[in-house]
Parts: structure tokens; sequence; C-alpha cells
């Protein structure tokens, strides 16, 4: 079975000031984000908000196809 990327989103959870806890999540993020691209990405959401990013969590989603060949 060939596997097909669909989709990959991230989740980036952060703290205020006054220990509110947040949860921002981003959707259609490129294929090739690799770790050093979405840890960039959440200092800039750090820096942007002001929160203290606690975790970032990133979900991948790809689609398996099964491929047969020759007669049933």
């Amino acid at each position: 079975m060939a596997k097909t990327w669909k989709k990959t989103s991230i989740k980036v959870a952060s703290k205020d000031a006054n220990e509110t806890a947040r949860n921002r999540s981003f959707n259609n993020v490129a294929e090739n984000a690799d770790e050093t691209k979405i840890g960039q990405f959440a200092q800039i959401v750090e820096k942007l908000t002001g929160d203290s990013v606690s975790s970032t969590t990133v979900t991948v989603v790809d689609r398996s196809e099964e491929r047969r060949v020759g007669k049933e």
C-alpha cells in the first residue's frame, strides 16, 4: 500500500502572564514542514502573542492507496 500526504496541522499550546492556557490551531501547513521550521514557527507565535509556548503538536494525515495489478 502506498501512502499519499493529505494534510498537516499544528497545535501550539501556550500560557499567558496570568497562567491562562490557550491552544491555537494552524491548518494547511506545508507537506515539507520539518522540525526546525515548526520550532521557528512556535517562536514566532510566542513573540507575536507574548505568551509562553509550552508544547507544539503536529498532526499529519496520509491516505493509503491499495494498488491491484492483473485481473480479478
